[in-house]
């Protein structure tokens, strides 16, 4: 805990990931090495807007994204 600056695209993804996998705020925060608030943070950000990268510029949305990984599991 208590890392300085932005997190990567990829911390970012981890974060998204281990959500996703079922894993509570507390329990993500303890396995990456992330604050609690950091972890609800980028959860957030990518269930509201699709998106966990920082960068401006074109992102695919969540619903299209799912849908992509959908296709490529089938």
């Amino acid at each position: 805990m208590g890392k300085k600056g932005d997190l990567s695209n990829f911390e970012r993804g981890m974060v998204v990931g281990a959500r996703r996998a079922g894993l509570s705020i507390f329990q993500s925060a303890q396995l990456l090495g992330f604050s609690p608030t950091t972890i609800s943070r980028v959860y957030k950000e990518w269930s509201e807007k699709g998106k966990t990268s920082k960068e401006n510029g074109p992102t695919d949305s969540k619903q299209e994204h799912e849908a992509t990984i959908c296709t490529k599991l089938s």
